[in-house]
């Protein structure tokens, strides 16, 4: 007895599950969405294989055939009759596999995600999500054990996290403060405050994570040194309708619409979240400087915040990520380009950018993503320390370049790596080394200016005292 099964070949070190995805037999729900799916059919069950699948699987051919009383074949029927199979079609990813395979390498022994895109296009250079699986365990049939560890697995190897998995952003968020309250004229970029190295909010006292002080800084300088107080005071000026709709036009809480399935659109929490969650004076500004530095109910995804990178770069032209750049047409025989996408945010001004891109800048030029630059390269960043109820901080960094003519943005977040800037920026200057040199260098040779941030910035802001809510799913209905 042969039994003849249906896998698909993977080249040597090739992984990446959670990009190709798996196929599998179609379910009786599967067959209901789509009738032109038969029983035994495989399927795309997830990653491009799903989002794809109708492109991908071809036609199936009929060929009519002449049997005995007993079943055995004496040939063809009509071979008029007979219809050949179609082949299905072939895609073409915007990826170089090689960059790809090495931001893998990135995080050998890590939890997290990377998203690098292409800033002219939207093309996803490299997507990873750790800790992963090898794809082989689900090609063909698929070991009941095997599966089951999968599935029981604590770290979740399944769960894509570079768009499934939400965070809270840490200091990557005090952009958004920054770019309500210049465009809404609440300040200028010379708005200075005091950092003594706390805040006192009522009769309670939040820290900057520098506990000596960032002392008197204007708007530069507080994203350079990354100050928590500073933007405490900036989120109570700017008031959480503001924030909330310019967190929601630069995309937070809505799909970014990556061609891959099961995005999550995270959580932007408003007025109205507040009231339904806490009731009507259940909360108070505390909530709302904990969400100006990134905190509290906020939640993103890690390709969200790469397109908010990208947005920055561009000066608010962005595009919708996408891995697939053309497809090769069996039927028609010739190649097909995906057309791209082009999104423009509207109420955000130039002048606007060039000041928050400012600050991006001397954030790897001496500030506290120092660790993040790269030799040669002028470029932007932003570190973020994100706190964890459940364990050791995220480490988070944002980062675009070259400077003046991006074609790169990146994010990353390291789940509990600790400190932004002394983990996930040089995980990103490795891999931006590698997408500019084909390489990584020596050590690059810039050093913090010491007199204004600490060699190693690890304390993040702490939030005991203010006890926010823990969300474990999102809602987009608010």
């Amino acid at each position: 007895l042969t039994l003849v099964d249906s896998k698909r070949y993977y080249p040597p070190g090739v992984r990446s599950p959670h990009i190709f995805g798996n196929i599998g037999e179609v379910s009786q729900v599967e067959q209901l969405v789509n009738p032109v799916y038969k029983a035994g059919d495989l399927v795309g069950k997830n990653g491009l294989e799903k989002n794809y699948d109708l492109v991908l699987r071809g036609t199936k051919g009929i060929r009519y055939l002449k049997v005995d009383a007993n079943g055995r074949e004496l040939g063809d029927y009509d071979p008029d009759r007979n219809l050949p199979p179609i082949h299905g079609n072939d895609l073409y990813l915007y990826m170089d596999y090689e960059l790809q395979s090495f931001a893998d390498s990135l995080f050998e022994d890590k939890r997290g995600a990377l998203v690098a895109l292409d800033t002219r296009t939207g093309g996803v250079l490299a997507l990873v999500s750790k800790p992963d699986y090898d794809p082989r365990l689900l090609s063909g049939r698929i070991n009941p054990n095997e599966w089951k560890k999968l599935v029981n697995n604590p770290d979740h190897p399944l769960f894509n996290r570079a768009l499934q998995s939400t965070y809270p952003p840490g200091s990557t968020y005090k952009l958004v403060a920054a770019i309500a309250a210049l465009q809404e004229n609440i300040i200028t970029p010379n708005w200075s405050a005091f950092c003594p190295g706390y805040f006192r909010l009522g009769r309670k006292i939040i820290h900057c994570w520098n506990k000596a002080g960032h002392g008197n800084i204007n708007l530069l300088q507080a994203i350079r040194g990354s100050c928590n107080v500073y933007f405490y005071q900036l989120g109570l000026k700017i008031g959480l309708p503001i924030w909330s709709k310019y967190s929601r036009k630069l995309g937070f809480g809505s799909l970014t619409g990556i061609d891959l399935p099961n995005e999550f659109p995270g959580l932007v929490p408003s007025i109205a979240y507040f009231n339904k969650v806490y009731g009507e004076h259940g909360w108070t500004k505390g909530n709302l400087a904990n969400l100006a530095i990134g905190q509290g109910e906020l939640l993103v995804t890690p390709v969200q915040m790469a397109v908010f990178t990208m947005i920055i770069a561009n000066k608010g032209l962005y595009h919708p990520p996408h891995l697939v750049d053309a497809m090769y047409d069996y039927t028609a025989h010739k190649m097909v380009k995906f057309p791209i996408k082009t999104n423009y945010v509207d109420g955000i001004s130039d002048r606007v950018y060039d000041v928050v891109r400012e600050g991006m800048r001397r954030v790897v030029d001496g500030g506290t993503g120092w660790r993040g630059k790269v030799r040669g390269i002028e470029m932007a960043g932003k570190t973020g320390t994100a706190q964890n109820p459940h364990g050791d901080d995220h480490a988070w960094f944002i980062s675009f370049a070259p400077f003046d003519k991006p074609e790169i943005a990146v994010a990353a977040i390291v789940e509990n790596g600790g400190s932004g800037g002394g983990v996930a920026a040089p995980l990103v200057r490795k891999f931006l080394e590698k997408y500019f040199y084909g390489r990584e260098l020596p050590r690059p040779v810039a050093k913090p200016d010491t007199s204004n941030v600490q060699e190693n910035p690890v304390a993040p802001f702490r939030t005991e005292s203010l006890n926010p809510m823990p969300i474990t799913l999102p809602v987009d209905s608010l």
